[in-house]
C-alpha cells in the first residue's frame, strides 16, 4: 500500500507506505530509505519527507537531517530545493539554509518544476505562481504535481486524473489518490 508518491530527477520513484515508512524503487522492489517515517515525500535532486513530527527531513544518503518548521506537504525541485505547505497553509521554499515565504499563498498541496510552481488552494482551486503572487485557475483539485515542461497534473475532487493544457483540465483514464511526476 502506497499513500504518497514522488519521482526523483533521475526517474526513480519514492513513496510513503501505508505504515508511514519512506521507500524507494530499486528496479525490482520497494526498499526502505534509512528507516524514515513521514506523512509526505518529495524527490527531485534529493529526497525530503515531512516527518511524523511535522518537521522536514532531508535524506543525505546515510541519514535523515532535520530542518525545523512545521510542514504538511512537500515537493522538491530538480536541483534539490524543497517547497512546502506549512502547518498554517502558507507556502515556503528552502534557500540559503532557511525557509522563505512565497507571499500571499495558502494551500493544501504544492507542485514544483524548474518552470512553474502551483498549489491547491485552501478552496481546492489550483493557483499558479507568477513570480510575485498567486493566480487562480479553473478547476477543483485534491493533489497536484508538475511535469518537467511546467504543466500541472492533478487529482480532481472527483478522484479523476487531469492534465492542464494551458486553458483547461483534460481528464485522463483512471482514478488516483496522489500523483507524482519527474521534476
Amino acid at each position: 500500500c502506497l499513500k504518497r508518491i514522488s519521482v526523483a530527477a533521475d526517474g526513480v520513484p519514492v513513496g510513503i507506505q501505508c505504515d508511514d515508512y519512506a521507500i524507494s524503487w530499486n528496479g525490482k522492489d520497494w526498499v526502505g530509505i534509512g528507516g524514515g517515517k513521514g506523512k509526505d515525500i518529495g524527490a527531485g535532486g534529493s529526497t525530503w519527507i515531512v516527518g511524523m513530527d511535522d518537521n522536514t527531513y532531508q535524506w543525505t544518503g546515510g541519514s535523515w537531517v532535520r530542518h525545523s518548521g512545521c510542514s504538511k506537504n512537500i515537493d522538491v525541485l530538480a536541483d534539490g530545493r524543497p517547497v512546502v505547505q506549512r502547518c498554517n497553509n502558507t507556502i515556503n521554499y528552502w534557500q540559503n539554509g532557511r525557509w522563505n515565504s512565497m507571499a500571499g499563498g495558502e494551500g493544501l498541496d504544492v507542485g514544483v518544476s524548474v518552470r512553474a510552481t502551483w498549489i491547491v488552494g485552501t478552496d481546492k482551486s489550483p493557483y499558479a505562481w507568477n513570480g510575485g503572487g498567486w493566480v487562480k485557475q479553473r478547476g477543483c483539485l485534491e493533489r497536484l504535481d508538475m511535469a518537467p515542461d511546467g504543466k500541472p497534473w492533478g487529482i480532481g475532487c472527483d478522484g479523476g486524473i487531469y492534465s492542464w493544457n494551458g486553458k483547461s483540465w483534460i481528464k485522463m483514464a483512471g482514478k488516483a489518490l496522489d500523483i507524482g511526476l519527474q521534476p
